[in-house]
């Protein structure tokens, strides 16, 4: 695959799901007016800056993307894509899975989200969608998010989805839950069993279209403050108004994909931030070495605490951030 620059890009705000550890806040997943922009505006918007795509779609939810597949299918002619899904509405699914081309799909990061899937009952109708992906070729992998209270029945869920055909891939929990910093205060029997999980994933086939960086970060936060990043010359990262930032942890805007608007570095620059919030994405266009910041207790996380109290009081759904 031959492209020039990556993309993160949250396509919409929109979704489905209610997830405790969800950084977008319920007001927008639940308005269909961030359910996406008009695709013709998207598709021109991207061809007109000459540079063949890596597209990362996450959101919200990709699928609920109006038009989504036709989306899809016109910016595969020139990009490729790659999406972060929970694979619903179904007849999405099935209708991308029979209409897109996989050798234009880089991979397609199914999430479970258990409690929540649990919770609509669609436990089932996930499984029969991942196989469906599968069977006409696409690259997909699942996974699910080991926030401390789904940490304790992963091995439950683990065994479920194995005698259904899927092997679980545990990603490790960045935020905080009530006032700990994650994945800091990950306890070490925690941090065994995630490891043995790891070891498992990499053992089969089917897990390798992702790789697993996680085990880097387990113990803590890491840090590439310093280092040249490529981060603005080779990967950006696009927010739902267009606007394009160096990645998701400076804000330091040098565009908007709407505007026409595209100020590339021309060389790597040292990150300025102390913290990494994508580390998938650190790991692969930050030079040099990084470190391992193990905070466990902040003050964000009582503010974070405070912030779930008057929600819970108001009778919203609370998302950590």
């Amino acid at each position: 695959m031959e492209y020039d620059i990556a993309a993160d890009w949250r396509i919409n705000w929109f979704c489905n799901f209610r997830c405790k550890y969800c950084f977008i806040s319920t007001r927008y997943k639940q308005n269909p007016e961030y359910m996406g922009h008009n695709i013709e505006k998207i598709i021109e918007a991207f061809n007109r800056t000459g540079f063949v795509w890596l597209i990362h779609m996450s959101g919200g939810e990709p699928f609920f993307q109006p038009q989504f597949v036709e989306l899809c299918k016109e910016l595969t002619k020139k990009h490729y894509i790659s999406i972060d899904t929970n694979l619903s509405p179904k007849k999405v699914v099935y209708d991308f899975a029979d209409q897109i081309d996989p050798s234009r799909i880089v991979f397609v990061n199914c999430s479970l989200h258990i409690e929540e899937r649990g919770r609509l009952n669609l436990v089932k109708e996930f499984i029969a969608n991942y196989h469906y992906l599968k069977r006409y070729g696409f690259k997909a992998t699942v996974n699910q998010v080991l926030y401390p209270p789904v940490l304790k029945r992963f091995d439950e869920v683990f065994e479920y989805l194995k005698e259904n055909g899927i092997i679980l891939r545990p990603l490790t929990f960045m935020g905080y839950y009530k006032f700990w910093r994650y994945p800091a205060s990950y306890t070490e029997e925690e941090r065994k069993r995630i490891l043995k999980y790891f070891e498992i994933c990499e053992e089969f086939r089917a897990t390798r279209a992702i790789p697993i960086p996680d085990r880097k970060f387990i113990y803590g936060d890491l840090s590439f403050k310093g280092s040249l990043c490529k981060a603005g010359k080779k990967f950006v990262a696009i927010y739902y108004d267009g606007d394009i930032m160096r990645c998701q942890s400076e804000s330091f805007k040098i565009g908007n994909i709407f505007e026409g608007e595209l100020n590339l570095f021309e060389e790597p620059r040292p990150c300025n931030v102390e913290i990494c919030v994508c580390p998938f994405y650190g790991l692969k266009y930050a030079e040099g070495d990084y470190k391992v910041v193990r905070r466990k207790w902040t003050i964000d996380g009582m503010k974070n605490m405070a912030k779930e109290t008057i929600s819970r009081i108001k009778g919203d759904v609370y998302e950590c951030e």
